[in-house]
């Protein structure tokens, strides 16, 4: 596999990029190309060095990364990481190139969201096109995996996919939800006056509750150190949570905490990670470890002290204060991430989808396994209608 794949340097005559893959054996060389082209790219902190580098860092001596780069008039116009694996599909185990994981459940628990190539502005869908073309001609694959696209990086996919012939199978389609905080900015209004009145009183409530230990203060991490250690308290509290819930919690992966506590110590200097806690006086109730990117917040992870008082909401008063803190910043959108939940659906004001594809070549057990994921979608939705019908 790896002599004709990495050897591979095909130039699409239409757009005039020449696309090559090769190992990734110089981390500070891809870093240097890789940090040049983010400015003039839409990167996600997803699609960032900071995140790419530490995930390479942490993908193992085992796993060869492969680098898809794409070039015009000498200049990089487009990068992807690429981890070939198996892939256990409903038919067989496929050969697969995955984008910017590895297929090992340990190692993707850091869950990448946002994702895709990292691509010049102007030349975007061109460079999505002539990447996809130059994997299209190695044979050592069956499947392309990309997980976490939003919803227009999807689309770029589809369309070049599309236009390569590919098989396109959604494996997974989940809302994220996210609140528009400059056009709540630009109406003039609080926090307070586009949450649903439920929301409201009891957020009120709470704040009023919290507020009898103390005045409700937000203090952010001043130094990778005192966010290395806020993270270590944030910890305990997300364990708790979830293994009274029957769950490991994401903390119980050894990967996923080395991977966060590099992250954080490498890249806290440059303002793109933010430990919080949320206090009522000197008491601690919550803490959140979020992103930072071209004026958006990534609500990544958190950890909350509940109590058996259900009054007591500290991920709904941490939030607020999180929220209203980014509104005084001037950040542009508050972005909760993939999944929905109680919480998120209580601040969100939309809601956009993170979809998980996989490009297949057309062969007979492609064909197959799609069939049987269309008729089990269909089963799916048949079964929905008639529950909808059976409860009128």
């Amino acid at each position: 596999m790896a002599a004709r794949i990495l050897s591979a340097d095909q130039r699409h005559a239409a757009s005039g990029i020449r696309v090559r893959l090769e190992p990734v054996v110089d981390l500070d060389r891809l870093g240097e190309a890789w940090r040049a082209l983010e400015p003039r790219s839409e990167a996600s902190f997803f699609q960032s060095c900071g995140w790419i580098g530490c995930w390479l860092r942490h993908l193992g001596s085992d796993r060869q990364a492969l680098a898809a780069i794409a070039v015009r008039d000498e200049r990089t116009i487009g990068l992807g990481v690429f981890v070939a694996g198996r892939e256990q599909g409903r038919i067989a185990r496929a050969r697969s190139l995955r984008l910017h994981e590895s297929g090992e459940p340990d190692r993707d628990a850091v869950c990448i969201e946002h994702n895709g190539l990292l691509a010049e502005r102007a030349h975007a869908p061109a460079v999505w096109t002539a990447i996809l073309a130059t994997l299209k001609c190695e044979r050592t694959w069956d499947e392309l995996v990309l997980g976490g696209l939003d919803r227009d990086t999807a689309e770029l996919c589809i369309a070049a996919a599309t236009a390569q012939d590919l098989g396109i199978v959604v494996r997974q389609r989940r809302a994220s939800p996210h609140l528009d905080l400059e056009g709540l900015r630009r109406s003039g209004r609080a926090l307070a006056d586009v949450l649903s009145r439920n929301t409201r009183q009891q957020l009120a409530r709470a704040r009023r509750l919290y507020e009898a230990s103390g005045p409700l203060r937000l203090h952010a991490a001043q130094s990778a150190d005192e966010a290395l250690a806020m993270l270590d308290r944030l910890k305990v509290w997300h364990q708790r949570t979830w293994q009274r819930r029957g769950r490991p919690g994401c903390f119980a992966s050894p990967v996923f905490e080395a991977f966060h506590r590099d992250l954080i110590q490498r890249r806290f200097c440059h303002g793109e990670i933010s430990l919080l806690c949320a206090r009522a006086g000197d008491r601690p109730f919550g803490y959140l470890y979020n992103f930072a990117r071209a004026g958006r917040i990534y609500a990544y992870q958190s950890g909350f002290d509940y109590t058996d008082d259900g009054r007591l909401k500290p991920g709904l008063v941490s939030h607020a204060l999180a929220i209203e803190q980014a509104l005084r910043d001037n950040v542009a959108v508050y972005d909760f991430l993939a999944g929905e939940n109680r919480l998120k659906a209580s601040f969100a004001s939309d809601r956009d989808d993170m979809v998980w594809l996989a490009l297949q070549r057309r062969s007979g057990r492609a064909w197959l396994e799609r069939r049987v994921a269309g008729l089990k979608a269909l089963g799916r939705r048949g079964a929905a209608t008639l529950g909808r019908g059976a409860s009128h």
